[in-house]
């Protein structure tokens, strides 16, 4: 799972009420195919998250996944 904070309208604004951001479930992977064991993961200039996949198995078949601003996975390299 892949979590995002979403702060308010006025948050970290002067003199505004501090009304809380939101904590969301960005990206859940539903197969091992789509996303398996992200660990790291940074912001491309493109606005994409690139996300390392780091499993230590008999068969390590790790990738570099990547995950548009609306939530859609694609396979960015393999590892």
């Amino acid at each position: 799972q892949i979590l995002r904070y979403k702060p308010s309208a006025s948050e970290g604004q002067a003199g505004e009420a501090d009304t809380p951001g939101r904590l969301q479930l960005f990206v859940e992977s539903t197969s091992t195919a789509m996303l398996n064991f992200g660990d790291n993961l940074t912001v491309a200039p493109n606005g994409h998250l690139i996300v390392c996949e780091d499993q230590y198995t008999d068969v390590v078949d790790n990738h570099l996944r990547g995950i548009t601003p609306q939530g859609a996975v694609y396979s960015f390299a393999r590892l």
